[in-house]
């Protein structure tokens, strides 16, 4: 009795936290001004998955000035 109390209570706490993992990502649109070096880090940053880990899903556009 003790057992199967403590396995449904412990299969309800992991579906939780399999709930809490899969949260949808934010999605935002990134600009930015130049091709230059300084300008890297938007790509850094989203090819290390960096803003997937804080729940962001950034879609970086060049931003054309003239």
């Amino acid at each position: 009795m003790m057992t199967s109390l403590f396995t449904t209570a412990l299969l309800i706490l992991t579906a939780q936290v399999a709930l809490l993992n899969a949260q949808e990502l934010k999605r935002i649109t990134m600009g930015y001004p130049s091709l230059a070096f300084t300008q890297s880090h938007i790509w850094v940053a989203k090819e290390q998955g960096l803003f997937r880990k804080y729940g962001l899903e950034v879609d970086p556009v060049f931003l054309r000035g003239g």
